[in-house]
């Protein structure tokens, strides 16, 4: 363990900590699925890419305003996550937010990987070209956003 995530962790309870690795388990799993799942469906270039693009969109603007929503004690998106509402302080929030955009930061790598070996080009590069522009525009998404928001809805039925 870092040092970094050794003074993450010692200032978590015990059971912040617990709920901190399970979040992270989930985080990393539904996350992978949904790239697993773009990977093993999606033959076509443009709605790779497109979907690609969604993954990890406004994620900033969405883990700041989720922090705020938590330093008013609003823990909902979390709570509907399966965290209970008994460990979550601001502090935690900040450690599962931090996980979270590191699990989309792990997917969006693999997705890009895969993009390269399937079609041989940098993803990246495939989104920046010009005369790709309108036909990606055009195209539809695989998933509209990413896996853990989506999460709640996908339990509620």
């Amino acid at each position: 363990m870092s040092d970094a995530s050794r003074a993450d962790s010692s200032e978590l309870t015990p059971a912040q900590q617990s709920y901190r690795a399970e979040w992270r388990n989930l985080c990393f799993t539904v996350e992978r699925y949904q790239a697993d799942e773009l990977i093993n469906e999606c033959r076509d270039k443009y709605q790779f890419a497109k979907t690609y693009q969604n993954y990890g969109r406004d994620i900033d603007r969405t883990l700041h305003e989720l922090l705020d929503q938590a330093n008013r004690g609003d823990f909902s998106f979390f709570t509907e996550r399966g965290v209970p509402l008994a460990v979550l302080t601001p502090r935690l929030v900040q450690r599962l937010l931090k996980d979270w955009k590191g699990a989309i930061a792990s997917k969006k790598i693999r997705v890009a990987e895969a993009f390269e070996v399937r079609f041989g080009e940098d993803i990246d590069v495939f989104i920046a070209t010009e005369h790709n522009a309108e036909p990606l525009q055009a195209a539809a998404s695989l998933d509209p956003g990413d896996a853990l928001s989506q999460l709640s809805k996908w339990t509620r039925g």
